[in-house]
C-alpha cells in the first residue's frame, strides 16, 4: 500500500521523478516519502548436511518452508534480531557463527533487505510463534521454499 499523505505534515503526496526514479513528495512541505526495503534476518542452523526449516503458518506463502527469522525491530542489531527470532520460533538458544549473505527479496508487496546468518545451536527445537512445524532437511533435498533468496543461499551452503 502506498501512502497518500505526508507523514510529516499530512499534506497530499504527488509523484515526481528523481534522477529517473519515481518517488512521491508532499505538495505542502516538500518532504520526500521514500520507500525503503524492510530489514529482515534469517538463520541457517545446520547439523551436518541438514538444515532446520520452518513451515510457515501465515501468509505470505503459508504452508511453504523457510528459514527461522523475521523482521528486525527498530534500532535492533541484526545479530541480536536473528537470535531473538530463532528463540521465538524454535525455542533454541543459539550463537552467531557468521554472516552468510545479504540479499534483497519480497515479503508480500514489501521489498526486504535480508541478512542471513549461520548459527550454532544445540538441543531440540519446537515450533512456536508463526511456525506450523520444524524439520531437518538435507541440503541436497530441500522442500518447496517460500523465498527464493533463502533457497539460493542454502544451495550455496552445499559446497561449504
Amino acid at each position: 500500500m502506498r501512502e497518500a499523505y505526508c507523514a510529516t505534515c499530512g499534506g497530499p503526496l504527488e509523484a515526481f521523478s528523481d534522477h529517473g526514479v519515481q518517488r512521491r513528495r508532499c505538495a505542502r512541505c516538500g518532504a520526500v516519502a521514500y520507500r525503503n526495503s524492510k530489514p529482515c534476518v534469517g538463520a541457517i542452523i545446520r547439523r551436518g548436511d541438514r538444515v532446520l526449516l520452518s513451515k510457515r503458518a501465515r501468509e505470505p506463502h503459508a504452508g511453504l518452508w523457510d528459514l527461522p527469522g523475521g523482521f528486525l525491530e527498530s534500532g535492533e542489531h541484526p545479530e541480536e534480531g536473528v537470535l531473538r527470532e530463532v528463540r521465538e520460533e524454535t525455542g533454541l538458544r543459539a550463537e552467531v557463527v557468521r554472516l552468510v549473505g545479504v540479499q534483497t527479496g519480497k515479503y508480500g508487496d514489501d521489498d526486504t533487505l535480508n541478512l542471513v546468518y549461520e548459527l550454532a545451536a544445540e538441543g531440540d527445537a519446537a515450533p512456536a510463534d508463526d511456525s506450523l512445524e520444524l524439520r531437518w532437511f538435507p541440503l541436497d533435498a530441500l522442500p518447496p521454499m517460500a523465498f527464493d533468496h533463502e533457497r539460493e543461499l542454502l544451495l550455496r551452503m552445499r559446497t561449504t
